[in-house]
């Protein structure tokens, strides 16, 4: 490591250590709510400390947030809906949302949503991680847990930032494989900001990563890794496109050997690629839109510039870098219940049944159902059983209480969870009920769409920055016919004047329609509805069951396909008839006028 690059560390551990102090809190509330959602945190005492002398334990939870937390879980991933800025980029802006949609089928979104569907009401917020695989020349997209992503002090919003941390966890193998650099075997210090647990944790050979990806002087994005006090790896404007070049003599290094060929340097140095030369002519666009972008042109390596890091918000609190939390806003009432819960059962288990009896009648006291004792008369009539049970019926008000104050603090209703509901006489109650709770869920929702919006804004610029070839994509025809499409970067490349330029205005957002494409079964019943209500034809009609089937193919319903295929056939020769048809009255026609409106023989009727 040069001076130079040791001082540059300092800096940034020195950056780091600030920035993590000021998360600290953020941090400790974060795993505080975790543990409300699992059902282990302990019981606190108004000021907030742990109850003493053992009563913080809790042996039987109703584990209330995460009922609540689960029953808000959304498995729908949002449909990209790009829109284009101009009139000519109708056509461009369809291929990017279908590119979209490909990429979607692609990369592990269920899973990433489904996790972070837990994370995002639990902490506040959640995070994705947008990389270039350059093994599989494709976008690659992770989840980032909100303990793992330490922000610029005072700095609410990550567009507005300097520079923002990433923490990740890897082994010493790892890291050497991809970057070279050997980190030592055991961590010499352990990160609580990924674990949750103290700094004198057991020893382990996964090491904490830290990376930051700051904004440099010219405006790029560069970013520096570190493991303790190694560098791992330090990028300047790591967005661009770089090549690696010999330190001597400055031509192309050539990875297969050892030192230059050229000068004999062993050293080589990563320099920017800043324009990309055509080979041959490029032939981009279609119909009244097709141009030609000539051999020899120098065309600008496309750059993001933006930070690869897209936030989900659970609610938006004006002024603060994380969303406002689910649990932290019911979890006071969660420390109720278990507070409750546990004087509940200490109440029954020490209730029980009392024996009175002369002291001097001997009892059976086994398990044998016919027990025989010899008390005499007397004796047995002072045997007498007495059943002492506390009341615990305050408590289980209490208990229900605070469980209906942390429903509707949340906005969840019985109609929501799926639960019978006396409130709701009739069908259209009910659908009013959950109508008004999803209103109060509503911001979520929108906190949710925002972040996939911006992360297909992303992949779509990663896409032009880093692709180097045509991208095929599946879609569909308006017949319900699957066909391959390409997305060619070059058709986002325009001159003007003597310069090429990018054209990235596209905006980006989600289709609000996409819960129901996505629900075959709602789509298949707006089919037949629609069809019953003649949307699609007389119904009955070849032509209107021939587009229900098309409808219903495009939505996968089973076996429609084959449907569709014998009744177009069927509609196809209902179609020639008619103009077999057309002609043999034409032709009468024809025969009258020549006859004088007094045809002699009218032709016979052509047979099918």
């Amino acid at each position: 490591m040069t001076e130079k690059q040791a001082a540059l560390l300092r800096e940034w551990q020195h950056k780091y250590e600030r920035a993590y102090a000021a998360y600290k809190k953020p941090i400790k509330d974060m795993i505080d709510n975790e543990q409300a959602y699992l059902g282990t945190r302990t019981i606190k005492k108004p000021d907030g400390t742990e109850a003493a002398n053992g009563q913080g334990t809790v042996p039987n939870v109703r584990k209330v947030v995460y009922e609540l937390i689960e029953a808000q879980v959304d498995n729908t991933i949002p449909m990209p809906k790009v829109t284009p800025t101009r009139g000519v980029d109708n056509d461009t802006a369809t291929v990017v949302e279908e590119m979209l949609k490909n990429q979607i089928d692609r990369l592990p979104l269920e899973r990433l949503n489904d996790e972070q569907e837990r994370i995002c009401p639990t902490d506040g917020s959640s995070f994705f991680l947008v990389e270039w695989d350059n093994d599989k020349g494709d976008v690659a997209v992770k989840n980032l847990h909100p303990r793992s992503v330490i922000p610029q002090p005072g700095v609410p919003y990550i567009a507005d930032m300097d520079y923002i941390f990433v923490l990740t966890e890897h082994t010493r193998d790892s890291i050497l494989r991809q970057f070279k650099v050997d980190v030592g075997e055991i961590p010499t210090t352990n990160e609580a900001a990924i674990t949750g647990e103290t700094e004198a944790q057991a020893e382990t050979d996964v090491h904490t990563m830290r990376t930051v990806y700051y904004r440099n002087a010219d405006g790029g994005i560069s970013l520096m890794s570190w493991v303790d006090d190694h560098v791992v790896q330090h990028i300047q404007d790591y967005q661009r496109r770089k090549k690696d070049i010999c330190s001597g003599c400055g031509v192309d290094w050539d990875d297969d050997f050892e030192k230059c060929q050229i000068c004999g340097s062993e050293e080589y140095e990563m320099v920017n690629r800043d324009y990309e030369e055509i080979i041959m002519d490029i032939v981009v666009g279609d119909g009244d839109n097709k141009r030609i972008i000539p051999a020899g042109s120098q065309i600008p390596y496309y750059v993001p510039d933006c930070f690869p890091i897209v936030m989900r918000k659970n609610i938006s609190q004006y002024g603060q870098f994380c969303g406002g939390s689910d649990v932290q806003a019911v979890k006071d009432n969660q420390n109720d219940i278990n507070i409750f819960m546990n004087k509940l059962r200490k109440k029954l288990l020490k209730g029980g049944s009392y024996v009175l009896k002369d002291p001097e009648m001997k009892v059976d006291a086994s398990d044998d159902e016919l027990k025989i004792t010899n008390a005499s008369t007397a004796q047995a009539q002072t045997f007498k059983v007495v059943n002492v049970q506390a009341d615990v019926q305050y408590d289980i008000s209490i208990v229900h209480s605070n469980y209906e104050y942390m429903r509707q603090t949340l906005g969840i209703t019985d109609s929501f969870q799926g639960r019978p509901d006396p409130t709701a006489p009739s069908g259209t109650a009910k659908q009013l009920q959950v109508a008004q709770s999803s209103g109060r869920l509503e911001s979520k929702r929108k906190m949710k769409d925002a972040a996939y919006a911006e992360l297909y804004e992303i992949i779509f610029k990663f896409e032009l920055a880093y692709s180097d070839s045509k991208r095929e994509y599946r879609t569909m025809n308006s017949d319900g016919e699957i066909v391959f499409k390409e997305f060619n970067k070059f058709d986002f490349v325009e001159q003007v004047g003597e310069e090429w330029i990018w054209n990235d205005s596209f905006l980006f957002s989600v289709d609000d329609a996409s819960s129901l494409s996505r629900n075959r079964e709602l789509m298949w019943q707006e089919v037949r509805l629609n069809y019953q209500n003649g949307m699609y034809g007389a119904p009955g009609s070849t032509q209107s069951l021939l587009n229900v089937w098309k409808y219903l193919k495009l939505s996968h319903y089973p076996y429609a396909s084959n449907m569709y295929d014998a009744y177009k056939i069927l509609y196809e020769q209902e179609q020639e008839q008619q103009r077999i048809m057309m002609e043999f009255q034409k032709k009468q026609l024809m025969n009258a006028n020549l006859s004088g409106g007094q045809p002699n023989a009218a032709p016979s009727m052509p047979q099918m």
